[in-house]
């Protein structure tokens, strides 16, 4: 299946060169290709409604229908093909449309895990047994339902409001850098160890032994460099860096550091080591494109529960495989 949905950003891969995220802007989306190919509904009011296929080509695998409010994208409609897929509306059927909702909801579960709610439509429901399915992040909102209106069974994605959305954090940490180097204590930091004419970066404390004994293998590679464990890679110098000193007032109620070492190249998601009197006390993964600087997504006692939970499952994801 080609499209995919990033729970840590919001950004909905559509296709292969076409990919939708939140910051998009309505001037922006006709400028580019797809946005001038687009089949555009008759304008609600300040809301147009944009079809990026209109219907389901061997060749595509989904109908894409993106909404902005005024410039801003509101959301995303996507309908997935299934078989009894009709050329026209004289041949649909609801059992169509319950096979599509079990294919849609099939499909967020493998991009975005457990959703946070089921319900059922108890006013009017479209079949015995239906169940609507509903996720909540950061940055919006996806449910799995069937839309009475249109008649057709639908992911909708819905965008959180921020008319001036605040620049990420991943691109916010690549423009600002520390003016002085980390604190190095006698006797505490690990020397940089190098690899293919990169360097681990120095420490003021001890990482587990796990970090060094991937890089040394060729296991995890500087960003930048060739990872075997692609998307994920190691943070250099300058992405190596104290997320509390950057946000000061995020998400995070501890009293440690978060010190960033682990960069996944393709979204805004890291890991972090969580430094507490001078010694790593877990591994969290944090998304840094969050509105409110960085989300904290889940936390691992180990960096070897980190690489089984966290990496192995984004590389099985990465390459298209099923991780169930």
């Amino acid at each position: 299946m080609d499209t995919h949905i990033d729970r840590g950003t919001g950004t909905i891969r559509v296709f292969e060169g076409c990919s939708i995220e939140p910051a998009l802007t309505r001037s922006v989306f006709l400028t580019t290709p797809v946005g001038r190919s687009a089949l555009a509904h008759k304008p609600m009011g300040a809301s147009v409604r944009y079809d990026l296929f209109t219907g389901f080509p061997s060749s595509k695998q989904s109908w894409v229908t993106v909404r902005f409010e005024s410039d801003r994208l509101g959301d995303v409609e996507i309908m997935l093909a299934c078989e009894g897929d009709a050329a026209s509306w004289s041949d649909w059927s609801i059992d169509t449309e319950r096979r599509r909702k079990a294919l849609h909801d099939e499909f967020l579960r493998t991009d975005l895990g457990d959703p946070i709610q089921t319900r059922e439509d108890e006013r009017d429901p479209p079949w015995e047994g239906y169940q609507a399915m509903r996720y909540k992040f950061a940055w919006g909102t996806v449910e799995s339902l069937y839309i009475a209106q249109s008649a057709n069974s639908a992911v909708l994605v819905t965008y959180a409001k921020s008319p001036h959305p605040p620049p990420g954090l991943g691109r916010l940490l690549r423009a600002w850098r520390p003016r002085v180097p980390w604190p190095v204590r006698k006797g505490t930091a690990t020397m940089g160890i190098a690899l293919g004419g990169r360097t681990l970066p120095d420490w003021d404390f001890e990482p587990p032994f796990g970090y060094r004994w991937l890089f040394e293998r060729g296991l995890i590679a500087m960003d930048g460099g060739d990872s075997r464990l692609e998307p994920w890679y190691y943070a250099d110098s300058d992405e190596a860096m104290d997320l509390m000193q950057v946000v000061p007032n995020g998400p995070y109620v501890g009293h440690g550091r978060l010190i960033i070492f682990g960069v996944r190249n393709d979204c805004d998601d890291r890991a972090v080591f969580e430094v507490i009197d001078g010694k790593v006390a877990r591994i969290i993964s944090v998304n840094v494109g969050a509105p409110e600087g960085y989300q904290l997504n889940r936390s691992f006692a180990t960096i070897w529960e980190w690489l089984m939970k966290e990496v192995i499952r984004d590389v099985a994801i990465w390459l298209g495989g099923d991780v169930d």
